[in-house]
């Protein structure tokens, strides 16, 4: 797998901020008046509403906002709005906007005269309204046309009302923008939203389609996690209602939460398996599931007659639990020297420092900017395609960890570890495990005599039945040493019975070596196996140093099993009392007596293994 083509990525979502203008919206390209001040108001009766002609001749009652600036309130409003549109304004064709009121009706007047009429509100849908201006959230309230020919005098009168259920109405304040330059603003936003999506996509394809070849969690998640966080930067930028809900604006922030609960379930699940915390941390591993499988529990939330508020309160109280738990994460990745960590670490600065530097620039904090307005899209941006690369890096490392893992265990089990359902064998453990040490009687004599290509032949055909035989009782081979094979069972995948495997698997082997030996003897070599088991605990790792390392098992079982090995006949299977004890009823043995073995001080009692019971 080649991971560099990220880098052209990279550098296309870096070039694109100085290809398309910006954000017309935030960067308020093309705005000509911001108006507050200038707003006079005035808060309608509901039992008595009024009609324009009548608000428009009366001249008391209007509340000027240099005096009195309208404060908002929660519960439903209803109220009128007059402004003059500033005659310093060159422009001719001008659209306007008021955000953050759900009903709002324009009347123009120009000259004294009523000229036209326009609605708009956060909660008009696309098709209803009068501008088809995309590219911004709902709340701005959508845009309206307002023609000012050179020397007109052109007032506005507003009927605003808002039962807040969209957005709080906290202030009024009127937008005035210079028609074409804002639709110039606007068919630039497209080319960078177009931009940061295709490479979106092709993130997501190129991981989906890895998944689906090598089936890494790892990169499911991935994919998870970064449409639900396009989904929320297209809310941010005005598109999801646009394209999905047309009709309906209103449900803007319920795209903001699913994108966020499924990009922020994706997230955590991402980070297990990246970071292999069930392997390495499974204490933090079983914290980020709890944390990643809250997100799909707050998912429905949205749809239950909850506020807004409400939920924005428990999405920004969730913050700080999220960062203490990232961080912990990636402290403890650090402290074990983690491959990933640091790729992910560069990722996750990536998105704080995108996002907060878009958080600023919205909300005036820092000069808005083209870069500064767009900082969290790039951020996420570099965030996913650095992602990409550190799983691509996982991909190879995993597959060398795998191949390792393939000399010792049989495929099964082999795969199994490597998709994270059973735990490191390479790793320090302490287990109680039953071991198999099996040898040819009168291979010493018959490698002296025969032809190096004879002995290569017989070991082939003699280590691929042990071979066959590992992977069909799911042993692990610890070591080859010429005919000399030492095999654990319950080590590191566990097995119901693992005494009973280890029988089975040498009453068979001996069975098959005999069967070979009828084809070696006919080649004038005289060959037969003798088998020793044991069972007890042992300390499993790796032994030897960087650069030459092997799975090794160290412990007391290890040395009866090979004595037991030793004095088996050809053709036998001896097996210690502990082992006896848990097949005694499965098979057919016979007492040998108590054995004096070589580096055991007390007697052994053993027994050897006929057949096993049908």
């Amino acid at each position: 797998m080649n991971p560099r083509w990220p880098r052209w990525a990279a550098v296309l979502v870096l070039c694109a901020a100085s290809t398309a203008h910006g954000a017309f919206y935030y960067l308020r390209e093309g705005q000509v008046a911001r108006l507050g001040p200038e707003i006079s108001y005035r808060i309608e009766d509901p039992a008595n509403p009024s009609t324009f002609e009548r608000v428009s001749r009366e001249a008391e009652g209007w509340i000027s906002q240099k005096d009195k600036p309208f404060a908002g309130t929660k519960t439903p409003v209803s109220l009128w709005m007059r402004f003059d549109v500033p005659a310093d304004i060159k422009a001719t064709k001008l659209l306007m906007n008021v955000p953050l009121f759900e009903h709002e009706q324009f009347f123009i007047v120009r000259d004294g005269v009523l000229v036209d009429r326009q609605a708009a509100g956060t909660s008009m849908g696309w098709s209803e309204r009068a501008v088809h201006m995309s590219m911004t959230v709902s709340t701005a309230g959508g845009f309206v046309p307002v023609d000012v020919p050179a020397g007109a005098k052109v007032t506005v009168y507003g009927h605003m009302s808002t039962e807040n259920r969209v957005a709080t109405a906290d202030f009024l304040g009127a937008r005035l923008w210079d028609a074409q330059r804002a639709f110039d603003g606007e068919r630039r936003d497209r080319i960078l939203q177009g931009v940061f999506y295709g490479v979106m996509l092709f993130l997501v394809v190129y991981n989906l389609g890895l998944f689906l070849v090598v089936r890494e969690p790892s990169f499911l998640y991935y994919v998870i996690m970064e449409l639900g966080f396009a989904a929320t930067w297209g809310t941010l930028m005005g598109l999801t209602w646009e394209y999905f809900s047309p009709n309906h604006p209103e449900w803007e922030f319920r795209y903001v939460w699913i994108g966020g609960t499924i990009g922020g379930f994706g997230g955590w699940q991402f980070m297990r398996h990246y970071l292999d915390m069930r392997r390495s941390f499974p204490r933090m591993d079983r914290l980020l599931a709890i944390v990643a499988w809250s997100n799909v529990v707050a998912l429905p939330l949205i749809f239950l007659p909850i506020s807004e508020d409400t939920l924005q309160a428990v999405l920004f109280a969730a913050v700080p639990f999220a960062t203490v738990a990232v961080v912990a994460a990636i402290v403890l990745a650090i402290r074990k020297r983690h491959t990933s960590v640091l790729n992910l670490l560069a990722a996750m600065l990536c998105i704080a420092l995108g996002s907060s530097i878009f958080i600023f620039a919205a909300n005036g904090w820092i000069p808005m900017s083209d870069w500064t307005i767009h900082a969290g899209q790039i951020g996420s941006a570099l965030a996913g395609i650095i992602l990409s690369i550190g799983l691509g890096y996982r991909l190879q490392g995993e597959r060398t960890r795998l191949a390792r893992l393939k000399r010792f265990l049989s495929p099964k089990v082999s795969e199994l570890i490597a998709a994270g359902q059973l735990d490191d064998p390479l790793a320090t453990h302490r287990r109680e495990v039953t071991i198999v040490f099996v040898d040819l009687r009168g291979f010493t004599a018959f490698s002296e005599t025969a032809a190096p290509e004879d002995v290569l032949g017989v070991l082939r055909e003699y280590h691929g039945e042990i071979g066959r035989l590992v992977g069909k009782y799911d042993g692990t081979i610890e070591h080859f040493a010429g005919d000399g094979v030492m095999i654990i069972f319950n080590d590191p995948a566990p097995l119901p019975d693992p005494a009973l495997s280890a029988v089975a698997f040498a009453v068979e082997l001996r069975d098959s070596v005999a069967r070979l030996a009828e084809s070696w003897r006919r080649l004038g070599h005289s060959l037969a196996c003798g088998l020793g088991i044991a069972q007890g605990f042992a300390t499993i790792g790796t032994i030897g140093f960087p650069g030459r390392q092997d799975y090794g098992v160290i412990g007391a079982v290890n040395n009866l099993a090979a004595r037991l090995c030793g004095q088996a006949a050809a053709g036998q299977v001896l097996v210690s009392q502990r082992v006896y004890g848990r097949v005694e009823d499965k098979v057919v043995a016979e007492s040998v007596g108590e054995l004096n073995l070589k580096g055991i001080h007390a007697p052994v009692p053993a027994f050897s293994i006929i057949e096993i019971r049908p």
